[in-house]
């Protein structure tokens, strides 16, 4: 049942009938900082389950999420979108201070009249599936945990990984992969020029004890998807119900192919039980 939180999780649903929705600009504080965010909500009263969507990495300001927002937004969910915090260079990454932003954006919606905070809960999409269940361990706040395309293994191993796919796509062969994929990356984490990059996602994964949905594409080069949701299944001991799914494409097409979504199908599932009452 909980597989049916993938709603939504399609860039954009191929039929979907035209719901009304709500905006509201928002800002929130996370430390000494102040992000920005946008909330988007159906138009229909009541309090509504809700979704907080933490950023992979890159520079995707909050539009960049805008058609998984909305599209769980036309399914009854409310959904707030923000800036990611700023990188003062590519080397400037921190899980924890991504982690607590992510808290803060929780803290921020579930204050929204909108929603119901009871049922609010977070969805991280690649990096951010490594960031929100950091987040869901330190805090019961969460409800629920969403991840889409979470890497499940060390940043380095998913590197090395993605890279050995780019090269092979783009026909090189033989040693001058190994030499990529491995000695210059290392070279580059012994320089200190790749942070987090022994990150091990396993620990935390035992401490949350929320719901878990995963969500991994078969087509997806970006990250090891198989391999990460064979880890998440078997380390994701601590979560009350934990659901995974490594979805088959219909067609190879660049949505369905891409890191961000599973399955163009699943956008045709119904809302999941436990967005409408809270887990026992």
């Amino acid at each position: 049942m909980l597989a049916a939180l993938a709603l939504g999780l399609a860039l954009v649903p191929q039929a979907q009938a035209e719901t009304a929705l709500v905006e509201q600009d928002i800002t929130f504080s996370s430390g000494e900082l102040t992000l920005h965010g946008t909330v988007i909500a159906p138009a229909t009263g009541g309090r509504h389950p809700a979704v907080v969507m933490v950023h992979g990495s890159g520079r995707v300001s909050r539009d960049g999420y805008r058609p998984e927002a909305e599209s769980f937004a036309r399914a009854g969910i409310a959904t707030l979108v923000y800036d990611k915090r700023p990188k003062r260079s590519k080397s400037d990454v921190d899980f924890d201070l991504l982690a607590d932003d992510a808290l803060a954006a929780l803290r921020a919606l579930k204050a929204h009249p909108a929603v119901d905070p009871a049922r609010t809960g977070l969805w991280g999409v690649s990096e951010g599936g490594w960031v929100a269940p950091i987040a869901a361990a330190r805090s019961t706040d969460v409800a629920f945990v969403v991840t889409v395309g979470a890497p499940g293994v060390a940043p380095e191993r998913q590197q090395s990984w993605n890279l050995v796919n780019r090269l092979t796509a783009a026909g090189v062969s033989g040693s001058l992969v190994d030499t990529v994929s491995r000695t210059t990356l290392g070279l580059l984490v012994g320089a200190g020029q790749f942070p987090e990059s022994g990150y091990d996602p396993a620990p935390v994964l035992a401490r949350v004890t929320q719901p878990v949905l995963g969500l991994w594409g078969d087509l997806d080069r970006v990250i090891p998807g198989r391999r990460a949701c064979a880890c998440s299944r078997s380390r994701s001991t601590g979560a009350a119900t934990t659901a995974t799914r490594c979805s088959p494409c219909p067609a190879r097409t660049t949505r369905c192919a891409g890191h961000r979504t599973a399955s163009s199908a699943a956008t045709r599932s119904p809302r999941p039980t436990w967005s409408r009452s809270r887990p026992g």
